[in-house]
């Protein structure tokens, strides 16, 4: 993965992380985080989380699946000094955001506008709650297709009825 933060309105990256596959000596693989020294303003963040539950059949952009908890807390760790500041708006995306514990990052990043990208499983009272509690201002909830035959061609992980409260859910906060 050649970045994570994007400052957008720029044709440079804010801070860029160079993050390879690397091969430990018990021959497992690991996530290695190296960040640049190329800062400059932004008023636009956009931060990618490339974790997936699945694979999604129709998605040509990198993530990772099962990429174990404490990989995925390093990860986010590692991300939230590049990403701390104030911004105009502010976008986690994917991949999908809430796999991982976003405290870290959602305790130095603020925003006038401030999405958060999560899957129809991901949305829970306590997950939306944390949102607003730490400033996210707009929830973008992926949802394909409302037909559950497609949603499971396309390897969603989800069904209308998942989809129909997850609706109901982000609309009460």
């Amino acid at each position: 993965w050649d970045y994570c933060v994007r400052a957008a309105g720029s044709t440079k990256i804010r801070h860029a992380m160079d993050i390879s596959d690397a091969t430990n000596s018990r021959g497992k693989s690991s996530t290695k985080l190296q960040s640049s020294k190329n800062i400059l303003r932004a008023d636009n963040l956009y931060c990618h989380f490339p974790f997936c539950r699945n694979k999604c059949s129709y998605c040509n952009l990198f993530s990772k699946v099962g990429t174990p908890e404490k990989e995925r807390g390093e990860y986010v760790k590692s991300l939230a000094p590049l990403a701390a500041g104030r911004y105009k708006t502010a976008y986690f995306g994917g991949g999908t955001p809430l796999l991982q514990d976003l405290s870290p990052i959602l305790k130095v990043v603020a925003a006038d506008e401030f999405t958060v990208e999560i899957h129809p499983l991901d949305a829970t009272e306590d997950n939306l709650l944390k949102l607003k509690d730490a400033g996210v201002t707009r929830i973008s909830m992926g949802l394909q297709s409302l037909h559950d035959g497609t949603l499971d061609s396309m390897n969603r992980g989800y069904d209308m009825k998942i989809a129909s409260r997850a609706f109901a859910e982000v609309k009460k906060h």
